[in-house]
Formats: structure tokens, sequence, C-alpha cells
């Protein structure tokens, strides 16, 4: 079956993407648990604000933008750069200048949004720069192999989180990116909560370590797939954010997840059916400590934060 699903990327790419939007669309009737997540997900940040018809609907088209970036990954690694290269614009190249001026290289953070598997290679061909991508390795080998595979198509270098250092710090050292996504935490993951959302959500910290530790700035970043033509893209590079060294550890690390998380609230308010709703259950606060994950409850809302406040 995987084999089947990734020979698909041959097919012309408006019959691929249809293709992946399908997909969407048969998770979503037969999700189960992830469908509900969503559901109650967007019902918990949305609640009276938008119509049952309108919640649903959100939720629905999560699951078919995250089919069509299974797909996009499939069809991008079977076409040339130059397709990428025209699939996909850039805004806020200066804030890539900004960040890199120093030349200790970007942390390119982003989250599962609009076509984020065409991301790193857009952002490898664009920025000219070497790019190194940590992600988190499928249990399945076969699958594994061939996920890696698409993703380093257009030169990206592709590692797992836990491998050595020295391989990916590679690329700051050369004033390129290591590049990572940070909407989905385990307990093998050091995290802290933050707002998000109007909620408080368990982030992963890993990014905001390196930072400190190399002086490489945090440069999120987000690519939004074009709603009039879903085959085109914008990657969003926005302002660079600085680690600072006369700031006590800790409060430094919050900060800048902090600010990091408001930038991708911004983008999710923004595109709202762009974001995975379904992977990313809140936890509690009474269970924030104890692993137990379940969508929030709309009941526990008390108000909905501004996008980018986190920022004031």
């Amino acid at each position: 079956m995987a084999h089947l699903l990734f020979s698909t990327g041959r097919l012309p790419p408006r019959r691929c993407l249809g293709l992946g939007r399908l997909i969407g669309r048969l998770w979503y009737r037969l999700g189960g648990r992830k469908r509900e997540w969503a559901i109650r997900n967007v019902e918990a940040v949305f609640g009276a604000g938008l119509t049952a018809e309108e919640k649903s609907r959100i939720a629905k088209k999560s699951f078919e933008s995250f089919g069509m970036a299974l797909m996009e990954l499939v069809m991008a690694s079977r076409r040339d750069s130059d397709y990428l290269r025209r699939a996909v614009t850039v805004e806020g190249a200066e804030h890539w200048r900004q960040a890199t001026a120093a030349g200790k290289g970007v942390i390119a953070v982003s989250a599962h949004f609009g076509g984020w598997e065409l991301r790193n290679s857009a952002l490898r061909l664009h920025m000219e720069v070497p790019v190194s991508l940590i992600a988190v390795g499928y249990a399945d080998d076969v699958i594994d192999r061939k996920v890696r595979e698409m993703r380093c198509a257009h030169g990206v270098q592709c590692y797992r989180y836990g491998d050595r250092a020295l391989g990916y710090l590679t690329a700051l050292r050369q004033n390129g990116a290591v590049s990572m996504l940070i909407d989905r935490s385990t307990d093998k993951l050091r995290h802290i909560e933050v707002d998000f959302l109007g909620l408080r959500g368990r982030f992963p910290t890993g990014f905001a370590h390196m930072a400190r530790q190399t002086g490489a700035a945090l440069l999120p970043n987000f690519i939004i797939r074009d709603a009039e033509s879903p085959l085109r893209h914008q990657l969003l590079l926005t302002e660079p954010i600085f680690p600072d060294p006369d700031q006590e550890e800790e409060a430094d690390i919050r900060r800048m997840t902090q600010i990091t998380v408001g930038r991708l609230e911004a983008q999710v308010r923004r595109h709202p059916d762009q974001w995975a709703w379904m992977l990313y259950p809140w936890y509690d606060e009474t269970e924030s400590h104890g692993g137990t994950r379940r969508p929030p409850r709309a009941e526990r809302m008390k108000g909905l934060s501004d996008a980018g406040k986190s920022e004031a």
C-alpha cells in the first residue's frame, strides 16, 4: 500500500493534489479518535464565535490539508528544483538576512501547517543555504526510509531526534538552517506550558535550548497554501527571535517559546483550516505532568487571546 501511494507522485500535479484531498476526506470519515480531537479542539478554541457548520468545515478541511501535504511531499520529490522555485514564493527575505547577519545560522521553526512538507526544500532552494531537518521517525522501517528519501530530494539533510548533534549543527556553522516542527510534544522531549489559542498548551523547548547554546536566531516560518490556486504556496519568514544571554536561562527559554508559539497562533487564526487540529491534543492544567492526553473542554475557556499577543 505504501509503495502504491509513493508511486502516485508521477501523476499530474492537480490529480496528485486531488488524491491528497480525497485521502484527507476518507481519514476524516474514518478518523475515530483523531477526528474527535480535531472537532473538540476547534470547538474549544472558537466556541460560540463560529456556527456549528463553520467549525465542522474547519475540522474537515484540516484533514484535507493534511492529505494534500502528504501528496505534496510525494509529488515534489519527483519534480525538479525549478518546479519548487515556481510553486513557492518567499515573503520576508529581509528577516532571513537579519537572522543570519551574525553568521551563526538560523533555527527555522514551524508547525504542521499548510504545505509544511515543501518548506525545507523551499528554504534550501530559495535561500541557497544548507538545511538540516530534525524530525520524528516512523516505526515502520520501510516507510521511514522512503519518507527520509523524499524529504532529502532537493538537498535537505535529514536527521531524527536523538541523532548526534554534530551532523545537523554543521548547517549552522555554514550559516544555514536547522529546521524542526514544534506543535507536537511527547514525554521524551523537554517541554513547558505556554499560552496558545486561549488555552495552556504543552510545547517542546529543544529549539529554544539550541538557540541559547549556539547563539543562532530562531526564525518562525510558515508555508501557506493559496486557497484559490492550491498548487501555489507562500513561504512566510517572520522576524527573528534572538536569545538573550543576559537573561536567566529558564526565563529566556520561556520567552522565546512563548513568542514562537504566538507566531503560530497568528497564522492559525488567519488560516484555521490549514493547521493539523487532529495532531495537537491540549493538556489540562491538572494533567500536564501526568502524561494523560485528552482534548480540551470548551467550558474551560475564559476568553480568547488576540493573535500575536504574546509578543506584546
